[in-house]
């Protein structure tokens, strides 16, 4: 067997490399917004705290001091009972009330 004395040369431009980073900085950043989106996303049994108090409909709110637990989850409603009261009936509540206001999701 004969030996090449070739060297193998990459030549790499600026433009891919640049082109390159940017396609990860792009990946990276979208990763990191979808698992935050995620992680907002309130499933059964979770626990969770709102940043200011709520007033619902039907007499009822969702105070800021105190964690409500997830019953059940649906579409647009979910059924949640207060942890920190004597009064521990479950309640439905909107979706989209609790969105803007949630500030902590104990897993």
């Amino acid at each position: 067997m004969k030996k090449s004395n070739r060297r193998i040369v990459i030549k790499q431009s600026t433009q891919s490399a640049n082109f390159a980073i940017i396609v990860w900085l792009v990946g990276f950043l979208s990763r990191h917004f979808i698992n935050h989106q995620q992680s907002k996303k309130l499933a059964k049994n979770d626990v969770f705290t709102v940043s200011q108090t709520i007033a619902l409909t039907n007499d009822q709110e969702l105070r800021s001091d105190m964690n409500y637990l997830v019953c059940n989850v649906e579409p647009a409603i979910v059924t949640v009972m207060p942890l920190d009261s004597v009064d521990n009936h479950p309640f439905k509540v909107m979706k989209k009330a609790i969105k803007r206001a949630l500030i902590r999701k104990d897993m």
